[in-house]
């Protein structure tokens, strides 16, 4: 029985391979003879980081997010990258939405003609300081914080991918006016293996999610942990406002489709936003904001401008405060609760939906810049040395362009 299961299995894993090598070479033949829609901006990328292009650890899906973002700001975008089949499989699925993305097209050259175009880059690439360019980028994605060119411009985080993959990205708004049912709900995997990495979180000083979790049992039948999804839907649908912190353990046995996802963040008043794996920034802050849900969270400083307690956020720091902030939550009046909800919709609008990154990034108009995903990333002493001697051929490339100012 068990080889039977393993010669099954390998058959399973070479038919996704088939299928995937099909899927690969129709749509490079379709970004082949892709043509944009002829914006006047332009943005050419290189991105080098074997991170951006790998999806075990979750850093695949910042390729496909950072190129998206720039297309739903009105740039034509270019990723110069050489993607054969074995890279397009180290994509995994969310960096292999970026082939999904309307205005982006793949290039393994580049442009003639250079002068009106932005150049983005996070490595040393030949032949880019021969060129003329309108301004360059130096991207900045979890290097060391100290790697700076010209002023440095953060990018708001991101939902997750397939909030933009499914469009729910664009109907956010329609679930702003959803009936609040719960008073807090948090949802999302809380698996030991992944959201117990104390190492990876104690630099950051903050909880990994299952200590979070753990923490607010101690408010006893205030605080309910719910698995079974059939069940949940039937407990939403009841008549009676739910003046409880609800926890819904998804994990990986539990798909809920990204639509519904967002649909039952937006049935409660607050959202308790636990760390991810390695950072403290997780998605679902993002999500939750969105569509008016209150975060509950101990990291507001990752934001930028910062969050403020009980204007915009619920904010705590460690075990202790976290449980009483909870129960603050649970006695909040309606009056407070919508008071808090205006102005987070209104942070979600200015700083969050996009429109805050275009009109920064456009009014930085020195000869170079630097934009940085986590300005607050703390790399351990390996990261700090290959983060630094990219750096340092970086800005060696750059050295010979005429009026560039390097530092």
């Amino acid at each position: 029985m068990y080889k039977l299961k393993v010669i099954l299995y390998k058959c399973y894993q070479n038919i996704k391979l088939v299928i995937l090598f099909f899927k690969y070479i129709i749509v490079s033949a379709q970004q082949h003879s892709r043509k944009l829609t002829g914006n006047k901006k332009v943005i050419v990328f290189t991105l080098e980081d074997d991170r951006l292009y790998r999806d075990g650890d979750g850093s695949g899906r910042y390729a496909y997010l950072i190129l998206n973002l720039f297309n739903s700001v009105g740039y034509d975008v270019y990723l110069f990258k050489k993607i054969n089949f074995k890279k397009y499989l180290q994509l995994g699925e969310y960096g292999r939405y970026m082939y999904s993305i309307k205005n982006l097209k793949i290039i393994d050259r580049l442009p003639e003609r250079t002068e009106n175009i932005i150049y983005a880059f996070d490595s040393a690439v030949k032949d880019v300081a021969n060129r003329k360019w309108e301004r360059l980028i130096y991207f900045n994605h979890l290097k060391p914080v100290s790697c700076l060119l010209g002023n440095m411009i953060n990018i708001p985080y991101f939902m997750h991918p397939r909030m933009y993959q499914s469009k729910e990205y664009d109907r956010v708004k329609s679930y702003r006016n959803n009936v609040r049912k719960m008073r807090i709900f948090s949802g999302g995997n809380i698996s030991l293996s992944w959201y117990e990495n104390r190492k990876q979180l104690w630099k950051y000083n903050q909880l990994t999610r299952r200590e979070g979790v753990r923490a607010i049992f101690k408010l006893g039948e205030d605080v309910q942990l719910r698995w079974n999804i059939e069940e949940f839907r039937q407990y939403l649908k009841q008549a009676d406002y739910i003046n409880r912190c609800i926890i819904l353990k998804t994990d990986r046995a539990l798909a809920i489709n990204i639509n519904e996802w967002i649909n039952i963040v937006a049935q409660s008043e607050f959202f308790l936003c636990l760390s991810g794996t390695d950072l403290p920034m997780c998605h679902n802050v993002i999500e939750s904001m969105s569509v008016g849900t209150i975060p509950i969270l101990s990291y507001q400083n990752w934001l930028f401008p910062a969050l403020e307690h009980k204007k915009n956020a619920i904010v705590y720091s460690g075990k202790e405060d976290l449980v009483a902030k909870v129960k603050d939550v649970l006695m909040m009046t309606k009056e407070e609760i919508l008071e808090i909800r205006a102005n987070v919709l209104k942070y979600y609008d200015e700083y969050l939906s996009g429109k805050d990154f275009v009109k920064r990034f456009e009014s930085n108009k020195g000869e170079i810049n630097t934009i940085m995903l986590h300005p607050l990333w703390i790399n351990n002493e390996a990261e700090e040395i290959e983060g630094q001697h990219i750096f340092n051929e970086i800005k060696k490339q750059l050295r010979g362009q005429p009026g560039l100012m390097t530092q």
